[in-house]
């Protein structure tokens, strides 16, 4: 049985999206977020191909999150 490439970058991108939001070592932190990043940059390019709105709304809020923690958090603020 093959396994669903789609399930897997769902579970990819939010896998990464928890790990940035949890981090709590700040020299992690950075890295974490842009890799959350780019995962979820990823999954919207595949999505545009399929039209999923749930998902592509779930990204997106992901994203702004994201934005909005790393400058809560940034040491240059």
């Amino acid at each position: 049985m093959e396994s669903d490439p789609t399930s897997h970058q769902t579970t990819n991108w939010r896998s990464l999206y928890e790990a940035a939001i949890m981090e709590s070592d700040g020299r992690k932190f950075l890295e974490r977020i842009t890799e959350a990043e780019h995962a979820i940059m990823d999954r919207l390019e595949n999505l545009n191909r399929s039209n999923d709105g749930f998902e592509t709304e779930a990204l997106m809020n992901a994203l702004n999150a994201l934005g909005e923690i790393s400058q809560l958090r940034s040491p240059y603020r």
